[in-house]
């Protein structure tokens, strides 16, 4: 299964995805602007594996607080 996600926080420290789930992840887009004073990234990171391994990436990124968007094709 392939599905492309947008990430609204995605940093090195969360690289433990690929190592404890059987999930690839490739970024596809990221931008990094300041608006009203404030920074905001958006990653676009496509996530490769079962559907079972890809709902634990999905529950790894809500345990350490990352938001993430599914986005259809």
């Amino acid at each position: 299964m392939n599905l492309p996600f947008s990430v609204t926080a995605y940093t090195s420290g969360h690289s433990g995805v690929n190592k404890n789930y059987d999930v690839e992840t490739n970024i596809l887009f990221a931008n990094i602007s300041e608006i009203q004073e404030r920074v905001l990234g958006i990653i676009i990171v496509q996530i490769v594996g079962s559907v079972e391994a890809i709902d634990g990436a999905q529950q790894y990124f809500t345990k350490h607080g990352v938001g993430y968007t599914e986005m259809g094709l």
